[in-house]
């Protein structure tokens, strides 16, 4: 339902996400394709869609920012 209300239409300022494991596990999904999803779904810069992706898979955000560029 998100991703269809949000794809008709412009956000507008500050959201809050809240993602229930069970029904889309995004702790699952490789680094890539999580931040393909927030940036593509978010409207979000990378450097937005990296520190949302370390609060989804709970670590910290330099130990992504190393995995994506190295």
């Amino acid at each position: 339902e998100l991703i269809e209300h949000f794809s008709k239409n412009t956000l507008k300022g500050e959201i809050v996400l809240l993602i229930e494991e069970k029904e889309y596990p995004l702790e699952n999904v490789e680094l890539e394709e999580l931040l393909k999803i927030l940036k593509e779904k978010f409207s979000l810069g990378t450097k937005e869609a990296l520190k949302m992706a370390a609060k989804i898979l709970k670590t910290k955000k330099n130990v992504l920012y190393k995995q994506k560029y190295q």
